[in-house]
């Protein structure tokens, strides 16, 4: 494993096989800076989770494309509610293409999306930006 100072960031690299596929060259991100977010939705919350006064977070595993864009996503940790909605925003969110020596790199790192009521129940603006990346 080589490890690479980014930004202030300390970055792994690796090859190594993951649950998704093939041998890929892959920059573990924990936190992934908020400033490589190109294009992000903000997820619904869900009718029944808000009726029923659930909240939380949930917790992604996303794998970022070369390109930027999400190739894989899975879900780590979240209310089963709240899962579905999480899962299909992060999926169109799109990522600055990450580069190591020049060279493109896939990522992955974890996204956590908090999903808040407000005193009287009703879903916290989501216009908010979700939780840091980790």
């Amino acid at each position: 494993m080589r490890v690479v100072k980014w930004i202030g960031v300390t970055l792994a690299l690796s090859a190594f096989s993951l649950a998704w596929g093939e041998d890929v060259k892959l920059l573990r991100m924990n936190p992934m800076p908020e400033s490589k977010i190109l294009h992000k939705v903000q997820p619904s919350y869900p009718q029944d989770a808000a009726d029923r006064h659930i909240q939380g977070a949930v917790k992604v595993s996303v794998l970022i494309g070369a390109d930027g864009h999400v190739e894989n996503i899975r879900l780590v940790s979240g209310h089963p509610l709240l899962a579905p909605a999480a899962l299909q925003a992060v999926r169109q969110w799109v990522f600055e293409p990450t580069q190591v020596q020049g060279n493109a790199v896939k990522v992955i790192t974890q996204i956590t999306i908090p999903f808040d009521l407000d005193a009287r129940g009703n879903p916290v603006s989501t216009t908010r930006r979700p939780a840091p990346i980790e």
